[in-house]
């Protein structure tokens, strides 16, 4: 039998009792507690049962989330894992499978432009095995280039007589072909070559050869007289070609003068000839200067290059006497062709007075002197 204790005086009764029979201490109170009780316990067990429910449909649901998840990590692991080794297998092997697709896809002018290119880029090497995969096919396309290419890769290691060769087979190619032309005559001209192949090298490239290349040639075959007797006119176009391209060449002038002194041409030699002088002074230059005013009976202009040499030092006494004897020509000119004012041609009978001004100049001597 179960009992409870009454809170008033402390007996114990039946558990069921509402009144104690001690005391008379009524346990309506505690009945209404009790109740309380028992439903919030009743409560709390339904919470709990809900809960149990739905924290199995939870843990269901994250768990099959959780388990796809996991399964995509994995595969993504694999992934990469399986991309870094062959990776690193394909390492070794692409650069030969781009070699083999090159071979198999490039025609010869593609493998021109890539062999220019690395021999832009001074990568001879390689610029070598293109032009030589070009020279290995059997197609006929670019092969003058090719040799022309390999030519400058071989002047480029020093290796001339090869490099010129391969030039030459360029030619053989073709013909009119004008860049193996310039490059064998950049070399000569390096090494200051000008025999008879120089010679003909230029009759075949004259018309298409640069003022720089021209006049590096002409300078070196400056150096060869001969060539002036030998070549006449043709010596006297490149003269004239590189006094165009440069004013200030002496050697084109002194060429120029020369040959119209050959030709027996006074006129044109004396435009040359002043020329000459007029860039820089030289005794020479002007004695023959002075010789020719006095062929074509110039004696104004004759006094006056004497003048420019006393001012450049030259021997006094020489000066006066030729002074004075060209004076004499002139007088003797004056009084023989009284009907001219001036000791100069006149502009409708002589071209060369449109050249050079007319001027009346009078200089005496003293010829106690003498």
């Amino acid at each position: 039998m179960i009992n409870k204790q009454c809170p008033m005086c402390g007996e114990y009764i039946n558990v069921n009792a509402e009144v104690c029979e001690y005391c008379g201490y009524t346990f309506e109170n505690e009945v209404a507690e009790n109740q309380e009780k028992v439903v919030e316990k009743e409560n709390k067990d339904d919470l709990y049962c809900k809960f149990k429910k739905s924290s199995l449909g939870s843990k269901v649901f994250f768990t099959i989330i959780g388990t796809i998840l996991f399964g995509f990590a994995l595969y993504m692991i694999g992934l990469t894992i399986m991309a870094i080794f062959f990776s690193s297998t394909l390492q070794v092997d692409i650069p030969q499978n781009k070699e083999v697709v090159k071979e198999r896809v490039l025609d010869n002018d593609e493998l021109l432009k890539e062999g220019i290119n690395s021999f832009n880029n001074n990568d001879l090497d390689n610029a070598a095995e293109y032009f030589d995969k070009i020279l290995k096919s059997g197609n006929n396309t670019n092969k003058a280039e090719a040799h022309l290419y390999m030519g400058k890769i071989l002047m480029k290691r020093n290796l001339a007589d090869k490099a010129i060769e391969e030039y030459e087979i360029a030619l053989s190619l073709n013909e009119h072909y004008l860049e193996p032309k310039i490059a064998m005559m950049e070399y000569y001209m390096k090494e200051n070559r000008c025999d008879d192949k120089v010679r003909e090298l230029y009759k075949s490239m004259k018309s298409n050869i640069s003022n720089k290349l021209l006049e590096s040639l002409f300078e070196c075959l400056t150096k060869y007289p001969d060539f002036a007797y030998t070549s006449g006119d043709e010596y006297k176009e490149m003269a004239e070609r590189v006094y165009k391209a440069n004013g200030n060449n002496m050697n084109a002038l002194r060429v120029l003068r020369d040959y119209y002194h050959d030709k027996r041409d006074t006129k044109n030699e004396l435009i040359y000839a002043e020329k000459i002088l007029k860039k820089q002074y030289d005794a020479d230059e002007a004695l023959r200067i002075l010789n020719l005013y006095y062929q074509m009976e110039y004696y104004t202009k004759a006094l006056e290059i004497l003048d420019t040499m006393e001012q450049h030092g030259y021997n006094a006494e020489q000066v006066l006497r030729t002074r004075y004897y060209i004076q004499n020509k002139r007088e003797m000119y004056k009084s023989r062709n009284n009907t001219q004012t001036n000791n100069e041609a006149t502009e409708e009978n002589d071209p060369y007075a449109k050249i050079q001004p007319k001027y009346e100049r009078v200089k005496y001597v003293d010829e106690n002197a003498w």
